[in-house]
C-alpha cells in the first residue's frame, strides 16, 4: 500500500487518507497479534517515542498568561483581543491541527517497526530483497514517465517530471540511491549465497543511475553516485573474498570497466538530451533557488520562536506570516526544504535534543557495525544489513539538508526499516554489561 499511495508528503492528497487508514489498521493488529518486539529493536522504538513526545507536548493547552509569554506567540493573541473575546487556553503549536497530523504521521514508521521487530533472523534476511523489488518497480514507473507517458496517479497527484511513485523527484531519486546500496548488500551477501544475484548487481545500479539522471534531481543524482560507493563498501569483505586467488589484473580491470560503463551511460544520456539532472546542475540557477532565497526568513522564524518552536508540521501557515513580497509567486513554499533546520524551527529545543540524540546513536552504532565484521563470521548477513541501514540513514540525513524526504510515508517507512536493521546489527556487536562465560564476577 505504501508503494502505491505513500509517495507524497502533502496532507491533502487522497493517498494520505488511504495510507493513514491502512496504517492505523495495521498498527492495531500489530499490537494485538504480532510477536512482542525483540530486545534488539528497543533502541529504535525508544527513539521513535522520543520523537512522538515532541508534538505530543506541543498539543497540551496552556494558560493564557503562559502562552502569551512564549517566544513568537504574543502577536497571535491580538485576534482574541480585537474580537473582544477572553484569551483561551492554547497549545504551543501555532496550528494544532497540523501538529496533530504530524503526530499521526508517525504511525507509519511505528507500524513498520512493530511488524519487523518480531521477525526471526531467517525472515529478516528477506527484507533487503523486498527493498530491491520495491525500488526496481519504482524505477520502471519512472522509465514509463521518461518515455513520454505522463500518466496521472490520483493518489499522489499529477506530476510533469520523472518522479516515479513519488510526488517529488528528489524523493524519487533518493529512493533510487537507496536501491543502489540495497542491490549490493543483497546480491553479494555470502551468508545467503550469491549465485544469480551477482549478475543483478551489475545491471540494476546502471538502471537506477540512468533513471536518477532522467529525474532532473540534482541532489538525488548526487546521492545515487554516493550510493555506488557506499554499496560495495557494505560488502567489502565479501568482495575481497571473491577476489582471493584471482590474478592481480582482475581488480583494476573490474574498476576500470565499471567506471567506463558508468561514464558511457552518462555521456550517452547527456548527449541525447536525457540527463535532466546534469542540465539543471549546469544551468547555474542555484542562487535563484527558493531554498537559498527563503533561508533568511526561515532563520528569522527559528530565532523568534526558539526554544519552544512553532509546532511540528506548522511551517506553511507560519511562513505565510513572515513571507516577504520578493518571495511571493504563484506557487507556495510548503516546507523549509531543510528538515534538519525544520526540526529546530518546528520542534524548538526539544526537537534539537532529539535530533542530536538520534545522530549520536547513529554514529555510535555505525562505528560498531562498520568495524566489526570478521572472516567466517556467523552474523555476517546481519552486519551487512546493518551497514545498509547505516548507509541509508546517512543518505536520508544528507538529503534532508536540502529537502524533506522523510515526510513521505514510503520514505519514513524505509527510514524506520533502515534504523531497525542498524539496531539489530549494533545489538549483536555492542559490548555486553554481563561477564563472559570464561570470566568470574
Amino acid at each position: 500500500m505504501l508503494w502505491f499511495a505513500g509517495g507524497s508528503s502533502r496532507n491533502e492528497v487522497p493517498g494520505q487518507i488511504l495510507v493513514q487508514f491502512v496504517t492505523w489498521g495495521t498498527l492495531f493488529f500489530a499490537v494485538l497479534l504480532a510477536p512482542p518486539p525483540a530486545s534488539d529493536s528497543k533502541a529504535v522504538l525508544w527513539l521513535l517515542m522520543a520523537i512522538a513526545l515532541v508534538p505530543l507536548v506541543q498539543l497540551i493547552p496552556l494558560p493564557p498568561a503562559i502562552w502569551q509569554a512564549l517566544p513568537g506567540h504574543a502577536a497571535l493573541s491580538e485576534a482574541a483581543r480585537v474580537s473582544g473575546q477572553a484569551q483561551p487556553w492554547r497549545p504551543i503549536a501555532v496550528v494544532p491541527g497540523a501538529t496533530l497530523n504530524a503526530l499521526f504521521a508517525l504511525a507509519t514508521p511505528a507500524a513498520v517497526l512493530l511488524l519487523v521487530a518480531g521477525l526471526k533472523e531467517s525472515s529478516r534476511g528477506w527484507l533487503l530483497g523486498l527493498i530491491v523489488a520495491l525500488v526496481t518497480g519504482a524505477a520502471l514507473v519512472g522509465l514509463v514517465q521518461f518515455s513520454g507517458n505522463r500518466f496521472e496517479q490520483p493518489l499522489i497527484g499529477y506530476r510533469y517530471d520523472v518522479s516515479g511513485i513519488f510526488g517529488n523527484r528528489n524523493h524519487f531519486a533518493l529512493f533510487l540511491a537507496i536501491g543502489c546500496v540495497a542491490v549490493f548488500a543483497w546480491s553479494l551477501d555470502k551468508s545467503r549465497g550469491i549465485g544469480w544475484r551477482g549478475a543483478v548487481a551489475l545491471g540494476l545500479p546502471v538502471l537506477f543511475v540512468l533513471t536518477a539522471l532522467a529525474s532532473g534531481s540534482r541532489a538525488g543524482t548526487t546521492a545515487t553516485f554516493a550510493a555506488l560507493i557506499l554499496g560495495p563498501l557494505t560488502v567489502r569483505e565479501n568482495i575481497r573474498g571473491l577476489l582471493i586467488g584471482r590474478p592481480r589484473w582482475v581488480v583494476p580491470t573490474l574498476i576500470a570497466a565499471s567506471l567506463l560503463l558508468a561514464a558511457s551511460a552518462i555521456t550517452l544520456s547527456f548527449v541525447s538530451g536525457r540527463a535532466d539532472s546534469i542540465d539543471r546542475a549546469m544551468g547555474g540557477q542555484f542562487a535563484e533557488d527558493m531554498r537559498a532565497r527563503g533561508l533568511p526568513t526561515i532563520l528569522m522564524m527559528t530565532r523568534d520562536h526558539f526554544p519552544v518552536g512553532i509546532g511540528m508540521g506548522d511551517f506553511d501557515p507560519v511562513f505565510r506570516r513572515y513571507e516577504p513580497f520578493e518571495l511571493l509567486k504563484p506557487t507556495y513554499f510548503n516546507q523549509a526544504h531543510n528538515d534538519v533546520l525544520a526540526a529546530v524551527l518546528e520542534g524548538g529545543l526539544p526537537g534539537l535534543l532529539v535530533l542530536l540524540l538520534a545522530l549520536f546513536w547513529w554514529l555510535h552504532a555505525s562505528v560498531v557495525v562498520w568495524r566489526s565484521l570478521r572472516e567466517h563470521d556467523p552474523a555476517a548477513g546481519q552486519i551487512v544489513r546493518a551497514r545498509f541501514g547505516s548507509a541509508v540513514l546517512a543518505l536520508v540525513f544528507v538529503a534532508s539538508l536540502v529537502d524533506y524526504p522523510a515526510r513521505a510515508p514510503l520514505m519514513s517507512a524505509t527510514t524506520a526499516l533502515a534504523a531497525a536493521l542498524l539496531a539489530w546489527g549494533w545489538t549483536t556487536r555492542r559490548p555486553s554489561s554481563l561477564p563472559q562465560a570464561e570470566r568470574s564476577i
